[in-house]
Parts: C-alpha cells; structure tokens; sequence
C-alpha cells in the first residue's frame, strides 16, 4: 500500500511539472548565413521564438559555443502570440581568418523540447 501511495505522489508531482511547459513555439529563423564578413567586424542578429501555447514561455538561459560569441536575450515570460527575441554578437579572430564558421547558440527554455539551437555561419576573411 505504501508503494502504491509513493507512487501515486510520484505520478502527481511529474503531471504538475509538466503543466508549466509551453507544447509548441515556432522559430522564424534557426539559421543565419553572413556571407563573408572581416576579421574584426562585429556581425550581429536577432532570432525569434513565438509562443503558440496559452502557458507563458520563458528563456531559462542562453550557451554561446565560443568567447567570441555574446548574446542578450528576453528574460520575461512572453504571451501566446508573442516573441521572445535573442539577439546575437560574433566577432570573428585572426585564427579564423580562411575559415568558414559555425557559431551555435543553445537556448534553455520551457518548451516541451527544453531546448532550441540555432546558428550564426559565414566565412572570413582577411582585410
């Protein structure tokens, strides 16, 4: 009987934590191609998330593959029908200067997927 109760608690506690996730968010974009950009220069964008649940969704935090990478983000919960926005900084180093780059940036959120990545790629070149 005791089990049985345990588990009962154990099938209610995982039920409630999953009613604070958002089912489904739609991503404009989860890639972004510069081109060919400089050595040095600043390439800069903003992705979206849309929520399309009635939960809120909330960006919990944000991963940048390199130092070279920076980013800001929404940080309040966003309505259905609303955006959450990442905005993403990439300054290229001289060792990449030849190379083609793919940048990733790893958003923990609420979603049912509990994650999105998206990617900033180009190649650099010398001035």
């Amino acid at each position: 009987m005791r089990v049985f109760i345990k588990v009962l608690i154990l099938i209610h506690l995982f039920l409630l934590s999953c009613t604070n996730q958002v089912k489904e968010v739609e991503i404009l974009k989860k890639e972004y191609d510069f081109g060919k950009s400089f050595y040095g220069d600043t390439i800069s964008y903003k992705f979206f998330i849309k929520n399309l649940y009635d939960i809120p969704y909330k960006i919990d935090a944000v991963g940048e593959s390199c130092g070279c990478t920076k980013s800001i983000y929404t940080k309040n919960q966003v309505s259905k029908g609303e955006f959450a926005e990442i905005e993403v900084e990439y300054i290229p180093l001289l060792e990449e200067v030849g190379t083609t780059v793919s940048k990733s940036i790893v958003v923990s959120d609420n979603s049912s997927k509990g994650f999105q990545v998206f990617y900033i790629l180009g190649e650099i070149i010398q001035k």
